[in-house]
């Protein structure tokens, strides 16, 4: 589906992303994880032609991404970038609708039934349908960032570029939202690549992962092969613990404080615990806590 050979490409003289390769296979959702300063972004615009490659090609269905026409672009691959602006007063239906551009002709574009259609379903879909006429300017982030998508779903492309999705949204809409992602991936045969900060929830939804780090790829592979305590440690320079989720089979990861890590501390261990019917006596071998007598 889509097949990145020797990606690199960057800002003025400076590579950020150096020859990277690999592919992501049709109806995948691949997730692309890694610190700050990577390089995620920087691929993501590569990907979807937003910056020209220094070297290398994107090929999406066996036709490298340079042979396509803008429309047929459009109909093939969708984006959703981090940061999005709008410089007009647009209400929500209006946005949504811009997406249907690459499906409409003529020099008066107005959008037909079938454009209309297919905006009321990804509306309904995104949760926006009672917010159809209120202007962008009247919504908070996480509602924007849902009309943005919805913006990049009623092109009914084949793949989906996403660089961080669930930016501003809270825990109930990004689990709607990724949910939703996740059924067409499964039932749709979307492909979805999509760039997380956050690696519990990469590692719930994506198939496989890719760890990037100073614009090449460290690892790649199943969220059990990347999401590694060793690998993690090294590429964010932080304790991590990784531990497998109590209810599913993917792995999850703890960030570990410094001040947890403090050797000097107290450790409480099971034998320096006395649990009766009356009470549980904890015998430390120094004070947990400095005394003061008033």
């Amino acid at each position: 589906m889509i097949e990145v050979t020797n990606m690199t490409g960057g800002y003025e003289t400076k590579p950020i992303v150096d020859h990277v390769d690999f592919q992501v296979n049709r109806g995948e959702f691949f997730g692309v994880v890694g610190p700050n300063g990577s390089g995620k972004t920087t691929l993501f615009k590569l990907m979807s032609g937003i910056l020209p490659l220094w070297e290398g090609e994107v090929v999406i269905d066996r036709k490298p991404l340079e042979h396509y026409p803008r429309k047929q672009l459009a109909r093939k691959v969708a984006t959703l970038p981090q940061v999005q602006q709008s410089f007009f007063s647009y209400n929500v239906y209006e946005t949504v609708m811009m997406g249907r551009y690459a499906y409409q002709s003529g020099f008066f574009k107005q959008p037909t039934e079938r454009d209309k259609e297919v905006a009321e379903q990804v509306l309904e879909q995104t949760g926006l349908t009672d917010m159809y006429s209120l202007p962008l300017d009247h919504l908070s982030g996480g509602e924007r960032q849902r009309v943005y998508l919805a913006q990049a779903l009623v092109q009914e492309p084949d793949i989906l570029l996403l660089d961080e999705p669930t930016n501003y949204l809270d825990f109930s809409y990004q689990k709607q939202l990724l949910d939703e992602l996740k059924q067409l991936s499964l039932t749709n045969h979307l492909t979805v690549v999509s760039i997380f900060h956050d690696l519990n929830i990469a590692s719930l939804y994506c198939d496989r992962l890719l760890l990037i780090d100073q614009g090449q790829i460290t690892q790649i592979g199943k969220p059990e092969e990347v999401m590694q305590k060793p690998l993690l440690e090294r590429v964010y320079h932080s304790s991590i613990d990784v531990h497998a989720n109590p209810t599913l089979s993917s792995p999850q990861m703890n960030l570990l404080p410094d001040y947890f890590l403090d050797k000097t501390r107290t450790a409480i261990k099971p034998e320096l615990v006395e649990a009766t019917e009356e009470k549980v006596l904890v015998r430390t071998p120094s004070c947990l806590k400095p005394f003061h007598q008033l």
